[in-house]
């Protein structure tokens, strides 16, 4: 087996249009995805894996641009020769059904797109694990339930001579390194995180936008390095979460099985946008709107909170319970009544005996 060069990259966060506060997204959203294409080629990459949400959210009537985004993904699948991999991250849930990230992975056994689509293969793969050589790479993907890091535990097989998990969660990174972001109160435990980090030799994560970069992690049996590259776009305007570059991993899998870690600076394009501050007051005008408006009226298909005491980061359902300290009960009562609201005795035996719902 001759070299093999795996490169991991993710959040670019794909939009139809232009973030309010950030005027030039698309575009400079389109010059980066082009851009990371030629270093694909120049790089003679054989694989590419995305740490989760390549798209931002569903693009609602806006065929032409689901279209043309889509063209720019398939060409990037083609010049990989179909070695184009990616973790499921939370976004794809946005508008689901006109989300351009949910065709890109259909056939899917969980993730079904309302019409069906006939071809074998996905133009994204998300198998829950890949072999290249004898390394093994686990793609974590996001679980809307997650409670902690152990949500995240992976097995690692007989002959793995080197294990790589890829996750999409603030949960498996220890709080130290979450300080100055926005998930720092949302940490696991290091006990957990050990845990979970069991049989991993590196770990690269997603999810957070803050390229946080290579530290160590310290287990009972040794030590495991991780990576926060950060995301390849900006989708905040906010001065603490802007950032112009980001390092890359690549991994070369040699013809021996040794594993070889490198990064590629890679330029966000940022003279491309102009970042703009919030209008809070439009904001909370905006979020009072929503309130009382059934589920299928929201512009997401997720439910999402603001918690103000958190600076108006807009946090899942699931986080904001954990925050509040819900239990799991409460927490299969509310999910019982968004996804079943007419089964009266499902949530009876949810609050009888804690049956949990499927």
């Amino acid at each position: 087996m001759s070299d093999i060069k795996i490169l991991f990259g993710g959040d670019l966060h794909k939009r139809s249009k232009d973030i309010t506060t950030i005027e030039g997204y698309v575009q400079c959203n389109i010059a980066v995805q082009t851009d990371l294409i030629n270093v694909i080629r120049n790089h003679n990459i054989d694989y590419f894996v995305s740490l989760g949400d390549w798209y931002d959210r569903g693009y609602n009537s806006d065929v032409s641009a689901a279209l043309a985004d889509n063209a720019l993904d398939l060409e990037m699948c083609n010049v990989l020769r179909g070695n184009f991999y990616g973790v499921i991250g939370n976004h794809i849930r946005l508008n689901m059904d006109s989300n351009p990230e949910l065709h890109l992975i259909q056939p899917h056994p969980v993730f079904k797109s309302r019409r069906p689509v006939y071809r074998r293969e996905q133009i994204m793969r998300t198998p829950e694990s890949l072999r290249v050589g004898n390394v093994q790479i686990s793609l974590m993907h996001y679980k809307i339930s997650e409670e902690g890091a152990l949500d995240y535990k992976s097995k690692r097989e007989p002959w793995a001579k080197f294990h790589i998990a890829v996750y999409h969660s603030e949960k498996i990174v220890p709080s130290a390194q979450l300080i100055n972001t926005n998930y720092g109160y949302m940490a696991s435990s290091n006990k957990d995180i050990a845990a979970a980090l069991e049989g991993v030799d590196l770990a690269i994560v997603g999810h957070i936008h803050n390229p946080i970069g290579k530290f160590t992690i310290g287990l009972p049996n040794g030590m495991v390095t991780m990576i926060i590259p950060g995301s390849l776009t900006n989708v905040d305007a906010g001065e603490n979460s802007r950032h112009s570059s980001i390092m890359m991993p690549l991994i070369t899998v040699q013809d021996n099985d040794a594993v070889k870690m490198e990064f590629i600076p890679f330029d966000l394009k940022t003279n491309m946008v102009t970042f703009s501050k919030k209008n809070k007051e439009e904001l909370q005008k905006k979020l009072k709107s929503l309130r009382g408006k059934g589920i299928e009226s929201l512009h997401e298909t997720v439910p999402t909170v603001t918690y103000e005491h958190y600076e108006d980061v807009l946090l899942s359902l699931n986080a904001f319970m954990n925050v509040k300290g819900y239990t799991s009960k409460d927490k299969a009562l509310v999910r019982s009544i968004l996804s079943n609201p007419e089964s009266l005795e499902e949530l009876f035996k949810i609050y009888v005996d804690g049956g949990m719902i499927s």
